[in-house]
């Protein structure tokens, strides 16, 4: 029988990078499993730094499910997309984004989340920075 082996790391292996160049105060992300621009499941973790403001609102094609590791993560959708609306989700919250669901999110302190879905991984914005 052949026996197959996933991926195997701690914590303080993970080859942690910056989300992107347009990312603010220093956001960083840990490719987990699979590749973003590929079809097939992904798999990251995203370290978010807190900040006013939040995040722009958006929506991905596909699913989104996610797992708060720590810290506090609000999240809003549909039509309010206002903190006053968002739900805080801590530490062992999961998280289910269905397809072309618009939201937003927001972080006041470090926060840790697994994300996972089907690839590629795509992000629309409502509306382009300014």
């Amino acid at each position: 029988m052949v026996q197959r082996v996933g991926v195997l790391r701690n914590d303080d292996e993970l080859p942690w990078e910056p989300v992107d160049s347009a990312s603010p105060g220093g956001d960083r992300q840990a490719l987990l499993s699979g590749a973003f621009n590929e079809t097939g499941v992904y798999a990251f973790r995203l370290k978010l730094k807190g900040r006013p403001g939040g995040g722009r609102p958006h929506w991905h094609p596909d699913w989104e499910f996610g797992t708060v590791l720590s810290g506090e993560f609000w999240v809003a959708t549909g039509d309010r997309l206002t903190r006053n609306d968002a739900k805080r989700l801590t530490a062992g919250a999961f998280i289910v984004i269905p397809p072309k669901t618009l939201h937003a999110t927001w972080v006041d302190e470090e926060t840790v989340l697994q994300i996972h879905g089907p690839g590629p991984r795509v992000t629309n914005f409502e509306s382009p920075p300014q």
